[in-house]
């Protein structure tokens, strides 16, 4: 995994544990903006960086229920 998916990882990790909060900290309004602006600077794919915030959503307390896994 190159070193830009492995930031893209973390800031999905982010955005599930901090939820809107957590952007707005960062200055942004929507999900959109956030994940349209990592993506750029990061040359990701803008759905990878949503996927792998849904990955880590089940783990949080957030009104996404994520990818539910069995």
């Amino acid at each position: 995994m190159n070193e830009n998916n492995k930031l893209a990882l973390l800031l999905g990790y982010y955005a599930a544990r901090f939820d809107r909060e957590g952007i707005a900290k960062l200055g942004f309004k929507t999900f959109s903006d956030f994940f349209k602006t990592a993506s750029e600077l990061l040359q990701v794919n803008e759905n990878s960086i949503r996927n792998m915030r849904d990955e880590f959503d089940p783990y949080f307390d957030n009104p996404r229920s994520g990818f539910n896994r069995v």
